[in-house]
């Protein structure tokens, strides 16, 4: 998680808006910080240093199944299956 130094509430994430541009994929932006393990894979960074480049998604498969069935408004017991986990 890359946070700005202006303001460590505010993070780098990946917008996950429905309207994607195949071109270019998804808009980088600047939201709030949400401190969860689980649903903010958005939100997580890889920098590759050989490439000078960050990767997005950058997270455990559980993370990213969660965000994306959170930003596609399914329900996250049907990826969990019953067990409890920190997630927005």
């Amino acid at each position: 998680t890359f946070h700005l130094a202006s303001n460590p509430d505010l993070v780098l994430a990946v917008s996950m808006t429905k309207a994607r541009n195949e071109a270019c994929g998804y808009p980088v932006i600047v939201q709030k910080y949400k401190p969860y393990n689980n649903g903010t894979a958005h939100q997580k960074w890889q920098y590759l240093e050989n490439l000078k480049t960050f990767m997005a998604f950058y997270s455990t498969t559980l993370d990213k199944e969660i965000t994306l069935a959170n930003f596609a408004g399914i329900c996250t017991s049907s990826v969990i299956k019953g067990e409890n986990i920190d997630q927005p």
